[in-house]
């Protein structure tokens, strides 16, 4: 067990390097290019984008919308891991048949896509806090997922500071109880916005929509899982320091 959670440790510590870790250039020049392509996205799309992270973020705040699950008690973080794992991959492939159906309606069908896509990632969300043993009844993990999210789908100049948020926790959501009327609407989905790539506004054409869609889809659920496994191994190496 000893050699499982320090094989864990070192993983969260390459994790957290490559997290903060500069951009390079070609980097930088590929987020230009694409805060130029998300001027492409429909009006009504840009819209829905706000709506839809509003409506969430007030949901996961509130406690409605999402079912919480029963955390599990009494096993080991391997166990743990491979159960996080196994609904990751329950929910990629949801993902990947739901990108398929909507990218294959067109631009009005494929505009559900964000809403749905951003439903079944904070559901994959409770699950994983459910299965490291986290009671989402609570505000305060479900404020956790929030940050989870966010940091996921963050930029560079945003990662550090959410990353340290999530370091010290406990200080961090002594100091800070946001309420869904206190929160940052509009940088939130901006950032989230920003992370979409071309990849998401090809999905909105006919035809080539649907295996984009699905491809797409199941990248960005599996890139959200691995982020909130690294954080939920943090979060437990904090604990038992």
């Amino acid at each position: 067990m000893r050699d499982y959670e320090d094989k864990v440790s070192i993983e969260v510590y390459k994790w957290q390097r490559k997290m903060l870790k500069s951009p390079s250039t070609l980097n930088v020049l590929t987020v230009d290019a694409q805060n130029k392509l998300n001027s492409l996205y429909p009006e009504k799309y840009r819209e829905l984008m706000c709506d839809t992270v509003t409506a969430m973020v007030q949901a996961v705040v509130g406690g409605v919308g999402y079912i919480s699950c029963t955390p599990l008690v009494n096993i080991s973080l391997e166990e743990r891991d491979k159960e996080a794992k196994k609904v990751i991959e329950k929910y990629k492939r949801v993902g990947m048949v739901e990108g398929a159906s909507t990218g294959m309606g067109g631009i009005f069908v494929g505009m559900m896509d964000f809403p749905l896509l951003i439903s079944i990632k904070m559901k994959m969300l409770y699950e994983l806090s459910a299965v490291y043993g986290y009671d989402t009844t609570t505000k305060r993990e479900r404020l956790y997922m929030l940050l989870i999210f966010q940091l996921a789908f963050s930029n560079f100049e945003e990662r550090g500071k959410l990353l340290k948020h999530l370091e010290k926790w406990e200080h961090y959501q002594r100091e800070n109880s946001p309420h869904a009327n206190e929160f940052d609407w509009d940088k939130f989905q901006q950032g989230y916005r920003d992370y979409l790539d071309i990849a998401k506004l090809m999905q909105l054409l006919p035809i080539i929509g649907a295996p984009v869609g699905a491809y797409t889809n199941q990248k960005l659920v599996g890139e959200l899982g691995t982020v909130a496994i690294n954080v939920f191994h943090m979060r437990y190496i904090q604990h038992f320091k």
